[in-house]
């Protein structure tokens, strides 16, 4: 998390629209930080939540450009790319579930698993 906190503030931006969107990454990472440690009791994932949620309201964040830019073979790559890593990551999961003794971990996992799957199916047929 200290590499986060570091790059997010070495790189706030210049100008407003990038700033923001540096913003919006950094909160996106301190939800994550936050579900990570288990602050989900007190209303702290929550507000993490509704943090970014309502900075990507604004109209001036300066978003990456949309698909116009890439061609259809390269979308199709990246979604070949991330099914890929999907793969990958349901098969971590797999194992791990096999080897949890918490019911609700190995139930978590296979639930992570069936939407992983779903995911995947989804992309490739972007494919």
């Amino acid at each position: 998390m200290d590499h986060y906190v570091r790059y997010f503030s070495r790189h706030t931006g210049t100008e407003i629209p990038d700033a923001l969107v540096t913003a919006h990454l950094g909160l996106n990472a301190t939800e994550r930080a936050v579900a990570a440690l288990g602050l989900t009791d007190d209303g702290a994932l929550d507000e993490a939540i509704n943090a970014g949620v309502a900075l990507a309201k604004a109209r001036t964040v300066a978003w990456p450009p949309g698909g116009d830019v890439e061609s259809a073979g390269e979308r199709r790559d990246k979604a070949a790319s991330i099914a890929d890593l999907v793969m990958v990551v349901s098969r971590t999961l797999l194992t791990t579930a096999n080897k949890v003794t918490d019911p609700a971990d190995r139930i978590a996992c296979f639930q992570s698993v069936q939407h992983a799957g779903r995911l995947q199916t989804i992309l490739r047929r972007r494919q």
